[in-house]
C-alpha cells in the first residue's frame, strides 16, 4: 500500500495508464497511478520476463495490487474516494476481498519468481548450475590429460607386447608377426614411438594442468 494517502475528489477520476504488456487501462486516482508505475518498474527491473504468459500474469498482479491498495484505503479512511462513507456491511466484504487478494498476490509472485525466498532459491540454483557447469569444463580438461597420458602407456605397452612377443616366439613366429629380428623392434621406436611420445611430452611441458598427471603416471 502506498504511503500516500489519497484526497478523496469529489468526482472520481480515471487516469489512463500503459500495462506490462501494452494495453491501457484505468485507474480511479493518482496514487494508484503512482503505485502501478513503481511497482511495474520494480517489477522490470529486478527481474527478466521473456515469455507472453508472464508478462501477461505480471499485469494481473499489478491489478490485484492496485485493487488490493484500494480497498485498504476505503477500509482505513471509512469512505470511497468520491467521499461516500462505506458501510459496515461493506467493509466487512472489502476486508474478505482484501485477504483473498494477499493470497492471490503472493501466489502470482511465487509463480513469477519474485518473492524473497524464490529469488534466493533461484540465486542457490544458479550457483548449483554455475559449479556443475565449472566441474564439466574441469572434467573436459581432465579428459584431454588424460587421453593424452593413455595414449603414451598404450604406446609404452605396444613396445612390451612387442618385446614379449619376440621374446617368446621362434625364426618362424617371429617372421609372421613381422618382428624378425631386433633391429624390427628399434626402427618401431624411432619412427613411431618416439616422435609420438615427444608430441605427447611437448602438450604437458605446455599445459600447466596436465603435468601433475604426467609426473604422477609416468
Amino acid at each position: 500500500m502506498s504511503d500516500e494517502v489519497p484526497v478523496p475528489p469529489t468526482t472520481p477520476v480515471k487516469i489512463e495508464v500503459t500495462s506490462v504488456t501494452g494495453q491501457k487501462i484505468q485507474f480511479l486516482h493518482k496514487s494508484e497511478k503512482d503505485y502501478y508505475e513503481q511497482a511495474k518498474q520494480k517489477y522490470l527491473d529486478e527481474c527478466s520476463f521473456t515469455h507472453a504468459n508472464d508478462l501477461r500474469t505480471v499485469d494481473r498482479l499489478l491489478n490485484l495490487e492496485v485493487q488490493c491498495q484500494r480497498y485498504q484505503w476505503y477500509t482505513l479512511a471509512g469512505i470511497h474516494y468520491d467521499a461516500t462513507l462505506i458501510e459496515p456491511k461493506a467493509e466487512v466484504e472489502y476486508r474478505r476481498a482484501i485477504k483473498d487478494m494477499q493470497t492471490q498476490i503472493a501466489e502470482l509472485q511465487k509463480s513469477l519468481g519474485v518473492t524473497k525466498a524464490e529469488r534466493e532459491a533461484s540465486t542457490q540454483r544458479a550457483d548449483s548450475v554455475g559449479a556443475y557447469i565449472t566441474e564439466l569444463v574441469q572434467r573436459a580438461k581432465d579428459f584431454g590429460v588424460m587421453r593424452e597420458t593413455d595414449k603414451a602407456m598404450e604406446l609404452a605397452n605396444q613396445l612390451f607386447a612387442m618385446a614379449g612377443a619376440y621374446k617368446r616366439s621362434n625364426e618362424n613366429e617371429r617372421r609372421k608377426i613381422g618382428l624378425e629380428n631386433p633391429e624390427t623392434i628399434v626402427d618401431w621406436i624411432t619412427d613411431v614411438m618416439q616422435p609420438e611420445y615427444e608430441e605427447i611430452d611437448h602438450h604437458f611441458k605446455k599445459n600447466e594442468d596436465g603435468q601433475k598427471y604426467w609426473i604422477r603416471r609416468l
